[in-house]
């Protein structure tokens, strides 16, 4: 497995603890990984804010992630999260964290996200909307007619599009039994 990028000896990083909760832990007492995850989320949400680079001017997709749980967090009752940029492109930027726990566990993690512009940002986020909006629809076995909350009488047995500003989809409805 490739080795990650240490914590900077120069340059700019971002620190803060966060409390471990009841319902960050699972029954043994691990920390959960939800509950990294939002550590992770809420830190570099702080992060960039303070620097100016966060919502709703900019907008920073998850790429990818790796998480190595090196020690587990097992009955830490606070964690301490070291954040900074490892890797810049045009269209990408590398994110970093330590997490340590005050009981020893330790974490590192490793991501790629993808930066989206304020023209961007606005397409993005109505692109997520109507996503959401088709994902509910097609859960639920309604039609969606391509305006958010719209709906169609698709009838049963004969082919039904789907529109979506991002794409068009189209599929045979369930017969419903």
């Amino acid at each position: 497995m490739e080795a990650l990028v240490p914590i900077p000896e120069t340059g700019r990083t971002f620190r803060v603890a966060y409390t471990v909760r009841l319902s960050d832990t699972d029954a043994t007492g691990r920390l959960r990984l939800d509950a990294i995850a939002r550590y992770l989320q809420d830190a570099a949400i702080d992060d960039v804010q303070e620097t100016g680079w966060g919502a709703p001017e900019h907008l920073w997709v998850l790429r990818s992630v790796r998480i190595d749980a090196l020690l587990p967090s097992l009955e830490d009752s606070e964690v301490g999260i070291v954040t900074w940029g490892s890797s810049f492109s045009a269209l990408a930027a590398g994110r970093r964290w330590s997490l340590t726990g005050d009981a020893g566990g330790s974490i590192e993690v490793d991501s790629t996200w993808i930066h989206l512009g304020p023209d961007e940002a606005v397409l993005y986020r109505k692109y997520l909307i109507d996503q959401v909006d088709w994902m509910v629809s097609d859960a639920a076995g309604l039609s969606w007619n391509g305006v958010r909350g719209g709906r169609n009488s698709g009838g049963m047995g004969r082919e039904t599009t789907f529109k979506s500003r991002a794409r068009s989809l189209s599929r045979k409805p369930s017969s419903g039994t």
